[in-house]
């Protein structure tokens, strides 16, 4: 049974059953329901993995724990890098191209850290994670995790779910930058 903390938090650590750990490398969510179906494991497991939501046994602080094995992890449908998104706004010293996972299977929304974020009247951030219910409706996202911070300043903040209109490609936001940027800081 998982823990009440629920954020799946990009980069961070991902332990198996046999103390092995990997990095959480992307999240593959259904894009019509919102829901958390897979995560990307990645890091130490090459290539990275599509590791289904009901293998997750765990949220912690700083680690997910999933019911496998690091061997097991091998026999999982591997996470093929499929587009690549060109940037050409100014990205705030970024720069960088965004990947996006795809598989054979049905379309989703695959989401990896710094994916963009954008609101109706520009870019807001990147994607930092989510948090998601644990318990009435396992895997549901409650919000999406967008690091909104600059050189100065490294602030994280919790969109709710209602206020994400797409999530195909960009991430977009139904509110303004100004709206995103005033959200509470999130605190795991």
């Amino acid at each position: 049974m998982m823990k009440r903390n629920d954020a799946l938090v990009l980069g961070s650590a991902v332990t198996c059953q046999d103390d092995a750990r990997a990095e959480l490398s992307g999240l593959v969510i259904d894009s019509t329901t919102l829901r958390l179906s897979s995560i990307v494991v990645g890091g130490t497991v090459e290539p990275a993995r599509l590791v289904p939501f009901e293998l997750i046994s765990g949220l912690d602080r700083d680690t997910t724990r999933i019911s496998c094995t690091a061997a097991s992890i091998q026999g999982l449908p591997p996470a093929e890098t499929g587009k690549v998104l060109d940037v050409t706004e100014n990205t705030g010293g970024w720069g960088l191209l965004s990947l996006i996972y795809a598989t054979d299977s049905l379309p989703q929304t695959y989401l990896r850290a710094r994916e963009r974020v954008l609101a109706s009247d520009g870019a807001v951030g990147r994607v930092h994670g989510c948090t998601i219910d644990v318990r009435k409706f396992p895997g549901q996202l409650t919000a999406l995790l967008v690091n909104v911070g600059d050189a100065v300043e490294d602030r994280v903040i919790a969109a709710p779910t209602r206020a994400v209109t797409s999530m195909k490609g960009l991430v977009v936001l139904d509110m303004t930058k100004h709206t995103a940027r005033a959200l509470p800081r999130f605190a795991p």
